[in-house]
């Protein structure tokens, strides 16, 4: 696509509707073309402004959101109609990265989304109450040993827990997925059920692969015969998850 038929600088030029191009494209082509103009993306529901000067994108604004967060919103729009009007170029400038950045940007965004209504699904799914009483069963098996206990969704966030930890979480459902990317990307077998972390001062983190859902418990293994967490305390936890989910 090329546009050079309009200056959308100048106020003579009128409102054009854009087809044939996705926004990310269209985004590519006014940069490479250094244009000025204001770019209209909307659907049934939303609507937004991204603006360009001298083919920078200098700001952007969906309802209350401005700047990067706003360019990153619009990009996930799903085939939203595109318009072109006439920009003088007086804009305050709230952006700071490159088109291609922002791109990058939009991918984990619309990621994150999926994964949202990938959680939101699967939690409907479960038995919130099973799971809660399995989290007592595991408090039981493991006495005072248990510190602390997290089952959380691809997001990260708990779900059922005691003595909540969400930062560990968070923190622990990248680790998880950079141990799969790399037992991956070195070709070696994937994780199996469960891996463990040996720490120190007699402490032990176990995290249980779940799916989509993952369950982490901090131990005192100084408390705990290693011989009931492996074969009494994790595949009482797996049963008692995977009954939730099917119940």
């Amino acid at each position: 696509m090329n546009i050079e038929e309009d200056d959308f600088s100048k106020k003579t030029s009128t409102k054009r509707n854009v087809r044939g191009i996705s926004l990310p494209g269209l985004l590519n082509v006014l940069s490479y073309e250094g244009k000025t103009c204001k770019v209209i993306i909307k659907n049934k529901v939303l609507k937004g402004e991204l603006y360009f000067k001298n083919g920078i994108l200098v700001d952007a604004q969906i309802g209350e959101k401005i700047g990067e967060e706003a360019v990153c919103e619009l990009l996930t729009l799903k085939s939203p109609d595109i318009f072109l009007e006439p920009f003088d170029g007086n804009r305050e400038k709230t952006i700071d990265k490159s088109i291609n950045q922002l791109l990058l940007d939009s991918e984990k965004c619309i990621d994150d989304i999926n994964i949202k209504k990938t959680n939101k699904k699967r939690r409907k799914e479960m038995n919130i109450p099973m799971l809660k009483k399995a989290v007592e069963t595991l408090k039981s098996d493991l006495g005072d040993g248990l510190l602390a206990t997290d089952i959380w969704g691809l997001d990260g966030q708990p779900i059922v827990a005691f003595n909540s930890q969400p930062k560990a979480s968070a923190l622990f459902n990248r680790i998880t997925n950079n141990i799969n990317k790399t037992l991956k990307e070195s070709g070696f077998p994937e994780m199996g059920k469960y891996y463990i972390l040996d720490l120190v001062d007699n402490h032990m983190v176990v995290i249980i692969l779940l799916g989509d859902f993952q369950w982490g418990m901090l131990i005192n293994s100084k408390k705990l015969p290693l011989g009931l967490l492996l074969n009494v305390a994790i595949p009482n936890a797996i049963d008692a998850f995977e009954k939730s989910m099917t119940s």
